[in-house]
């Protein structure tokens, strides 16, 4: 969670998974979600091949927390496992963590 200053209130900002975020000012909430490109697409105009160094890094861990499970056929979907616990999350975010 971070703080930020929006004509002159001052705005909480969470980023929840599954690629949302909540800002919270007063007692007031948004809940806002992220609409990123599928790396399915991207791949096939930028020939990047992020679905391909995500499939090569399964089984690899990002700063010991976050470990890549499996990516979804499509390449849209990572399965990652952190604290023990499995869950899916969209594959860009997974690439950004693991290669930004």
């Amino acid at each position: 969670m971070f703080t930020v200053v929006l004509l002159k209130d001052i705005c909480q900002i969470t980023w929840l998974r599954e690629g949302l975020f909540v800002y919270s000012w007063g007692n007031k909430e948004l809940i806002i979600k992220v609409m990123m490109l599928n790396l399915s697409i991207q791949d096939q105009f930028d020939g990047t091949d992020k679905i391909g160094q995500l499939r090569a890094a399964i089984g690899t861990s990002y700063c010991d927390v976050t470990k890549l499970i499996s990516v979804s056929k499509n390449g849209n979907v990572c399965v990652v496992e952190e604290s023990g616990k499995r869950f899916k999350q969209a594959s860009w975010l997974t690439w950004n963590r693991f290669f930004y």
